[in-house]
């Protein structure tokens, strides 16, 4: 009405259009206040606005129950104002309950079933290394452990001991452990994945390193080629590792961050991921692989080079199968890594089972071939003496390159006098043919001397005698 008596006043015709359009321009008091207009929609601006929040609950009334209301809000100057009684709810709290249930939110936190598989699997590993490593502490006088050099075969072990440990940090979250905590293990994994890596790649490559030093040396003479001498390249690899891992550890520190993935229709957190940050890893990343990787290269051609070589001094053609099978868990692995790195449960299995086959081949690969040669050279010794134990002195030989020989003595004897025999007639010929040759031409002058019969004699006391008749 205010709108069109303002057109009116005018003298303007109304109209649809100059009516709504005046009417957003008009503004006035009424019993809810001041009404002002937004221009482009029309509507009232809701902070000139008047609301009031009226609470009904039931009070006791003269010993009756009844409904009432009461005001316990009011809204103007665009603001809720609480007045003296607050709001009572459904519930009989004054407390505002949940509008909406209660949203299970997903953290992916590795679970308790994944974690304790990766244990295992890291447990497995640890006790073999400690098994193997104990083996070659106990065979240490063996032929076979002598010949594998016992010191390297412990710092293999303890390598592979060191990389399987970088399962326990990963298997550290925010479900079991601190923010802090989290950051110690996401500190931690690097330090033992790399180390661990490079320290038995790098002993594999110094022990293969010192057998082809000394097997393929050209000098034919002594060659002595000692642990030190080899420990330079292998310190060197190692050193290199700890160097960039101390940078990374000083420079970036590692944090822990969890951020919401996904968010619901009504804006309330769905999905979130826990991870480590590792800020500008790029650069720290890269040298490690290159290291790692060049440890990797340079045993596989140490092993290569060993390949001639007799199993019992240098395994290269086990240790050629554990770097292969190395080389194409990486190959197959690495990807797969990337893949699901924003995936907690599947990132967890996929490096720890990496780890485990790592660990597993390049244990089996290198010591059951040797438990396998000890046991079948034991097995030999104890059968050898099972049967000198049940034959008389004279009935065997122990030769070193053929082991032990079952011969008939008497037999042997006979034969040998008979071969005596052949080789003394024989060696008398060639005498007479020396001195034939030696005489020229004068042999035609003078008498040819031919034997027709050689009559020997054997004495009692061990002489013997020959008689030969001239012709």
């Amino acid at each position: 009405g205010l709108s069109a008596c303002s057109i009116i006043q005018r003298n303007e015709t109304i109209t649809g259009e100059n009516h709504f359009k005046e009417a957003k321009t008009t503004s006035f008091s009424g019993s809810s206040g001041d009404v002002i207009l937004n221009e482009e929609t029309g509507t009232r601006v809701s902070t000139s606005a008047l609301f009031t929040m009226i609470n009904f609950v039931v009070e006791d009334i003269e010993g009756e129950s009844r409904l009432g209301d009461r005001i316990t809000n009011v809204f103007t100057g665009g603001r809720w104002e609480d007045q003296d009684e607050g709001f009572v709810y459904n519930d009989g709290n004054t407390d505002p309950p949940l509008d909406l249930p209660e949203q299970k939110v997903d953290y992916g936190y590795i679970g308790t079933t994944l974690r304790i598989v990766g244990l295992c699997m890291a447990a497995l590993v640890i006790i073999l290394s400690v098994g193997f490593s104990f083996w070659t502490l106990k065979k240490r006088e063996a032929r076979v452990v002598k010949a594998s050099q016992p010191f390297f075969l412990h710092l293999i072990c303890l390598g592979v001991l060191v990389l399987a440990s970088a399962t326990i940090p990963l298997s550290i979250d925010d479900e079991i452990a601190s923010v802090r905590g989290c950051e110690i293990a996401c500190q931690a994994s690097p330090w033992l994945g790399a180390t661990g890596f490079s320290f038995a790649f790098s002993a594999l490559f110094a022990k293969t390193l010192r057998v082809n030093m000394i097997f393929q040396s050209q000098i034919f003479s002594r060659v002595v080629v000692t642990i030190y001498d080899v420990m330079i390249p292998m310190l060197t690899l190692l050193g290199a590792n700890i160097l960039v891992l101390t940078l990374l550890t000083i420079l970036q520190p590692v944090k822990w961050e969890r951020t919401i993935t996904e968010i619901d229709e009504f804006g309330r957190e769905y999905e979130s991921r826990g991870y480590c940050l590792y800020e500008n890893h790029i650069f720290y990343t890269i040298p490690l692989s290159a290291i790692n990787l060049g440890v990797l290269v340079l045993a596989l051609v140490q092993a290569y080079r060993a390949r001639k070589i007799s199993t019992e001094f240098a395994e290269s053609e086990y240790i050629a199968k554990a770097l292969v099978c190395v080389l194409l868990v990486c190959f197959i692995g690495i990807p797969v890594v990337i893949i699901v790195q924003n995936e907690p449960k599947a990132l967890f299995f996929v490096v720890s089972s990496i780890i485990f086959v790592m660990c597993s081949s390049l244990l089996l690969l290198i010591f059951i071939p040797k438990i396998m040669y000890h046991r079948s050279k034991d097995r030999q010794g104890k059968m050898r003496s099972s049967i000198i134990q049940s034959m008389p002195a004279s009935n065997y030989v122990i030769d070193d390159e053929e082991g032990l020989k079952i011969v008939d003595l008497e037999q042997q004897q006979v034969n040998t006098m008979e071969e005596n025999k052949l080789l003394q007639q024989r060696t008398r010929e060639l005498e007479l043919k020396v001195q034939e040759l030696e005489t020229g031409a004068e042999i035609s002058q003078e008498k040819h001397v031919v034997i027709s019969e050689v009559t020997e004699y054997d004495h009692s006391d061990g002489s013997s005698e020959r008689h030969y008749q001239e012709k």
